[in-house]
C-alpha cells in the first residue's frame, strides 16, 4: 500500500482517536501498563541500554554481581 493510500484510507479517518490522549490528562499514551510504566519511569539512558539484547544482558549480569556482593553467593 503507497504511502498516500495509508495516510487517507487508515490514517486520517481514526486520528482523532489516536490523538484522544492528547487532550485529555486521564488518558494513558499507551494502553500497555508496562510499556507506560517503561516510558514514564525509566531515565533515557536506560531505555537505550534495554533496547538491545547485549545491553539488558549486561545490565544484569552487573545485577547479579552486585547481588552477590551484597549478600553473598548462594
Amino acid at each position: 500500500m503507497e504511502l498516500k493510500n495509508f495516510i487517507n484510507t487508515k490514517l486520517k479517518p481514526n486520528f482523532d482517536s489516536y490523538m484522544r490522549h492528547t487532550l485529555h490528562d486521564f488518558l494513558p499514551t499507551t494502553n500497555n501498563v508496562l510499556e507506560n510504566y517503561f516510558g514514564v519511569t525509566l531515565p533515557r539512558h536506560l531505555k537505550k541500554i534495554y533496547k538491545t539484547i547485549d545491553g539488558i544482558t549486561m545490565y544484569l549480569d552487573l545485577q547479579m554481581e552486585k547481588w552477590d556482593k551484597n549478600h553473598g553467593n548462594i
